[in-house]
């Protein structure tokens, strides 16, 4: 029986009453929500957005239609709660300098120059430069900050990342547009700090 008759056999069968068979879903699922959500929220909210999300697949399980993978609305389904979760989350806009360690405030001071070559090895340097995106990314609006996950850290199209978080393609082009810019002038700014701070 393949993927997609099985899936469907399932949800009919919670649709018809056998809500413990919902169980059979969240078993063969758990591990690419689990991924998808690790990639966009941070570790202690992970198992909480986790668990929100199989809830709100559950409610809405009725308007599953079969018109695409199970997976792949399961996977919208991941992308939009994690949306939500961004757009909820109280956060500063700017972080002081003192938030970053040592290792980062070195990075940050050597981006673009010989020294950073010198000072670091290739995989120290990549280190860096992920926890210093993830940073930079946590700043941004919820909104740009999936526009770019989506489009540039999955590799998915303008068009499917429109459909993902239910905005035209327009939107999605002009949130990627704008939030290359802010996380350019994120780590330019902390670049001008280091450097006045050293003066």
């Amino acid at each position: 029986m393949a993927d997609a008759e099985e899936d469907m056999l399932i949800i009919r069968e919670v649709l018809d009453g056998e809500v413990n068979a919902y169980a059979k879903l969240v078993d063969k699922y758990k591990k690419l929500v689990y991924s998808r959500v690790q990639k966009h929220v941070s570790g202690d909210m992970v198992e909480g957005i986790v668990q929100q999300i199989f809830i709100e697949v559950y409610k809405s399980l009725s308007n599953f239609k079969g018109e695409s993978k199970f997976s792949t609305w399961l996977t919208t389904i991941s992308m939009r709660c994690c949306y939500d979760y961004y757009k909820k989350k109280k956060r500063n806009q700017e972080s002081p300098l003192s938030q970053f360690s040592e290792d980062h405030n070195a990075w940050l001071d050597s981006v673009g120059s010989e020294i950073a070559e010198r000072s670091f090895s290739q995989a120290e340097q990549q280190q860096h430069a992920r926890e210093v995106l993830a940073w930079a990314m946590d700043q941004l609006p919820a909104g740009d900050r999936m526009v770019l996950a989506l489009v540039y850290l999955e590799g998915r199209s303008i068009k499917e990342t429109a459909k993902i978080l239910e905005i035209s393609s327009i939107s999605v082009r002009v949130k990627s547009h704008r939030g290359r810019a802010k996380l350019k002038d994120l780590i330019t700014n902390q670049l001008q700090r280091l450097e006045e701070n050293e003066e």
